[in-house]
């Protein structure tokens, strides 16, 4: 059977108030006993000098000649003038401690508990002492005093006296009783006080454990208790934990998925690579074949092939250009550059109205002065090229490239627009892929391998930025490259 901190806590306090009050119990009637031996013991020994005053006296007025034979004849009258002035029951015995007379019995002897406690106790008095004894009849007690008699220092008899002190002792009894209600009281209110205080300890603990358990589940909930004792502190630590367990498994998860996904690309990039570096190499064979077989003869042949062979090399040098160029964004370089955005693009542009100019095509540029951001300037510097490249290849003939670079909020926003054949939409959520070709006849005269996009997309997202593209088919393509400006990155 399972006994929680809390019945523990009760149990315990139940045992150590059960042996307090049995021990305090003890300890009290030893006490209030002794307390009572005192007072009757003080009482007594009055009363003892009481009688000696009162018999003197008695002696005096009736001129009586008491000695130790004519005792017995004075004993009674002795015994009721005593008994008369301490209101008590008297008792006579002769120096040789034999019954003399008794005020409730007369001549004859008693067999009682008092005259055995006296009988008792009288062999001690004869030795010129005095003492007493507190016994128990029924339901009452008495205090029995046993003492020598000597008048004129003389020594006449034993004279014994027994007193009534019921109420004494019921008094104390009494108090005790109300010290002893008074203690089960004040532990009922404290056990009633503990078992609040207990639950109120052990309501957050058992809170704890059941979180515990869902935690092991997979299920993740703050703990709410507000204490500002060491529960409350144990309960805030409990949920910095669990907020750092639950930041680490979705870190975990993260790399799992991140993995997962890497996995899947590299799969997809070698597969790609594969069968589009195979394309290439294929063609160069079977040029190279026809070379062999037919080009010595015939020179037109011989002028093809070689052009053929020329231009699947290029693209395949190009294809490895772009993936080591992929490969070195997606390796650990510096991003800690500061960058003049502004005149990094318009350097760019000018650089490139060059090759655009074979195509008649015009490119103008709009552009805020001094735009900085932080990052890797040859990368930003790729990022640009491929995109103005891109709408170089597949813009119209005699048509417009526009360039334009703002500050947007925190960003600096690069726009590059152009006018061509655009992209349908259901392709663009596509064109991030490794070697994905809208066009795989036009791209590929064009010399075009499906890695550019991909190349810009890693290098934004290495500066923490976005890249949106929008585009109609037969109108155009425009796209939106927003960076952190310098101050704004973290």
């Amino acid at each position: 059977m399972k006994f929680s901190i809390k019945y523990k806590f009760l149990i315990g306090l139940l045992v150590i108030f059960c042996i307090s009050f049995n021990l305090l119990s003890f300890f009290l009637n030893k006490v209030s006993f002794k307390n009572n031996e005192k007072i009757i013991a003080s009482e007594l020994y009055d009363k003892q000098r009481d009688i000696y005053f009162y018999l003197s006296n008695y002696i005096k007025q009736n001129k009586l000649d008491i000695n130790e034979e004519n005792m017995k004849i004075q004993a009674q009258s002795m015994a009721l003038q005593v008994s008369s002035k301490i209101e008590g029951r008297v008792s006579m015995y002769n120096t040789k401690g034999e019954f003399l007379f008794d005020t409730e019995y007369g001549e004859e002897k008693s067999d009682d508990i008092y005259t055995k406690e006296v009988e008792e106790l009288i062999e001690t008095a004869k030795e010129n002492k005095s003492l007493y004894s507190i016994i128990k009849d029924g339901d009452k007690y008495k205090a029995v005093f046993v003492g020598s008699l000597y008048l004129n220092n003389k020594l006449l008899g034993v004279i014994s006296f027994s007193k009534d002190y019921t109420h004494l002792f019921n008094w104390s009894k009494e108090l005790l009783n109300n010290i002893k209600l008074f203690m089960i009281i004040v532990f009922i209110v404290t056990f009633l006080l503990s078992i609040a205080l207990a639950s109120s300890i052990i309501s957050p603990i058992k809170k704890l454990s059941e979180i515990t358990r869902e935690i092991a589940l997979g299920n993740y909930e703050s703990i709410k208790i507000n204490t500002t004792d060491e529960v409350g502190e144990l309960t805030e630590n409990f949920n910095f934990m669990q907020e750092k367990i639950k930041g680490q498994i979705k870190t975990i998860e993260n790399d799992r998925d991140n993995l997962l996904r890497l996995e899947k690309h590299r799969k997809y990039f070698f597969d790609n690579a594969t069968h589009e570096m195979k394309t290439p190499l294929t063609i160069i064979s079977g040029y190279a074949q026809m070379l062999m077989d037919e080009g010595r003869e015939d020179e037109e042949i011989f002028k093809k092939t070689t052009t053929r062979i020329k231009k699947e090399s290029d693209r395949m040098h190009n294809m490895v250009v772009e993936i080591l160029d992929m490969s070195k964004v997606q390796s650990s370089v510096r991003y800690n550059d500061d960058i003049n955005l502004s005149s990094l693009i318009f350097s760019l542009c000018e650089d490139m109205k060059l090759k655009a100019s074979k195509y008649d095509i015009e490119i103008k540029t709009m552009l805020e002065n001094n735009i900085f951001i932080h990052g890797n300037s040859d990368e930003i510097r790729r990022m640009i090229i491929n995109v103005l490249d891109n709408s170089i290849k597949y813009g119209d003939l005699k048509s417009c490239i526009k360039v334009s670079l703002d500050k947007v909020q925190d960003y600096a926003e690069i726009v590059i627009k152009d006018r061509g054949k655009g992209i349908p939409e259901e392709e663009l959520n596509k064109i991030f892929e490794p070697f994905y070709r809208v066009s795989k006849i036009m791209t590929r005269d064009k010399g075009g391998n499906g890695l550019g996009l991909v190349i810009v997309k890693d290098i934004v997202d290495k500066h923490s930025g976005t890249i949106d593209i929008n585009s109609e088919l037969n109108e155009g393509t425009k796209v939106i490259i927003k960076i952190p400006l310098k101050a704004n990155v973290i």
